[in-house]
């Protein structure tokens, strides 16, 4: 799916030449074909700041910047070196989730923001779909599903296929994209995250964008694997305390599926591929 969709995408697709050659003017903006695509991260775990930093290098869009809040009141002694398009920003530790990516989304300077955890694993390929997926769907933000988790503890995968069923579609009224995979366009009127809550900062944002009427999108699940601490304490939801969310994990295999998915595992995408019609009553 996702190298068809990207060939498609890359390759077939008129862009500002064809368009003025059809129109006798582009009407399109001049980065419509090619957008500047902003990750925004927020961290309270400096230690893992060079992950954070190997996950966006790693992306394959070519023109994409990264804004990193690192939400902690002491830093360590040594930081490791930027390059010219990623900048962090250092905020005390009583700040937010939501203030912390309100200040990332102000700083961020493309034309399109993707949130980012510092934890989890995300395609190679993560903002460049982001950047297909807008210019296809107009949308006025899109997310994607938690499908995949890999668990520390057990070192093994495990999958939600319920979630399958809400993958490249407009969601509906009440629907949900994972907190992770957050995005929007920096100039739309949006609403800001909250100020005010601990937790939850991606339900109460997403909640608002409902009221607000905006067109939600939810895409590809493949291009995040959800990381599980061993400790639950390292996180901010306990997939243990939900009953309901623990019966729907099917185990898949032993260790991290994440470079399988990258390399478009064929017995994985069958899988998917059933679930996905047994949810749908086929």
């Amino acid at each position: 799916w996702r190298g068809l969709y990207r060939q498609v995408m890359r390759d077939h697709l008129w862009c500002s030449d064809e368009r003025a050659s059809l129109l006798g003017r582009d009407p399109c903006s001049e980065d419509f074909d090619r957008p500047r695509m902003s990750a925004v991260m927020i961290s309270k775990r400096p230690h893992l700041l060079a992950k954070c930093l190997e996950t966006f290098r790693g992306q394959s869009w070519p023109d994409r910047e990264l804004v990193l809040v690192l939400n902690v009141d002491t830093l360590p002694d040594e930081l490791p070196p930027l390059c010219e398009n990623e900048r962090l920003f250092v905020v005390p530790e009583h700040f937010n989730i939501g203030r912390c990516l309100n200040m990332a989304i102000d700083a961020a300077t493309g034309h399109y923001w993707a949130k980012m955890d510092d934890d989890d694993y995300y395609s190679a390929t993560y903002l460049e779909e982001y950047a297909w997926y807008y210019r296809a769907t107009q949308a006025d933000t899109l997310g994607r599903q938690s499908v995949y988790f890999y668990f520390d503890g057990a070192d093994c995968t495990k999958a939600r296929f319920s979630s399958v069923r809400r993958c490249r579609r407009a969601l509906e009224s009440g629907e949900f994209v994972a907190g992770a995979s957050l995005s929007g366009q920096r100039q739309a009127s949006l609403p800001r995250f909250s100020n005010h809550y601990r937790n939850s900062a991606d339900f109460y944002w997403m909640k608002s964008l409902w009221e607000k009427g905006k067109r939600i999108f939810s895409y590809d699940s493949t291009s995040i694997v959800v990381f599980r601490d061993a400790s639950e304490d390292n996180h901010t939801w306990m997939a243990s305390g939900v009953s309901a969310m623990t019966r729907e994990f099917s185990t898949l295999t032993q260790g991290n599926i994440f470079p399988r998915i990258e390399k478009g595992d064929p017995v994985l995408c069958r899988a998917e591929s059933r679930e996905g019609r047994e949810e749908e009553g086929g």
